[in-house]
């Protein structure tokens, strides 16, 4: 990955941690906490089944599209 990618992806990250600290109850922050850490479960399963990196690349494919399905409603 190229440094210009990384930054923005790393602004992105930022923002929405950002925005959640904000805008977000504690409950919706301590939600997000708890559903980060099952997250980081399926990375761990997901670089144990694909160690060539690209099941991460195939789960951030997958939570895209959700957003984007979510937004489009």
């Amino acid at each position: 990955m190229d440094n210009g990618v990384y930054q923005q992806i790393k602004n992105y990250q930022y923002q929405l941690r950002g925005a959640l600290a904000v805008e977000g109850s504690s409950e919706q922050r301590e939600n997000v906490a708890l559903a980060e850490a099952d997250a980081r479960a399926m990375i761990t399963k997901l670089k144990h089944d694909y160690p060539d990196g690209f099941g991460i690349l195939g789960g951030l494919l997958a939570v895209i599209d959700e957003i984007l399905v979510s937004a489009e409603k």
